[in-house]
């Protein structure tokens, strides 16, 4: 069975949640979980919005799987702390993965580099 595109609420409340994360890290709320600098670049809300996938890029990408080891390890606390900072009427459980979009961008840049 394929999987289905994301409908316009989907991506709403994707966003949202992404807006909200971005602030707690501005902000300092998620400084505990790691020295390293990330950045969050997607979020993939399931159907029922019990969970959601979130897409972790970090700017040193040898630190890439340590950073998103420490926020899977921290993901009670960082879904508490989203719950009080947005405004959605349940909050998902949290699953945080590697963006590989940027080495795969790079791959791209050096293959049409060699041509």
């Amino acid at each position: 069975m394929a999987r289905r595109p994301p409908t316009r609420r989907h991506e709403r409340i994707g966003e949202a949640i992404k807006r909200t994360l971005m602030k707690l890290k501005g902000e300092g709320a998620l400084d505990s979980i790691s020295a390293a600098q990330y950045s969050f670049t997607e979020v993939r809300p399931t159907t029922g919005y019990e969970a959601a996938v979130v897409f972790v890029s970090a700017l040193d990408q040898g630190e890439q799987d340590s950073v998103v080891a420490a926020l899977n390890a921290r993901a009670a606390e960082v879904r508490y702390a989203l719950a009080g900072a947005s405004r959605l009427r349940t909050t998902p459980e949290l699953k945080f993965k590697s963006d590989a979009s940027d080495a795969y961008a790079a791959r791209i840049d050096e293959l049409l580099a060699k041509e």
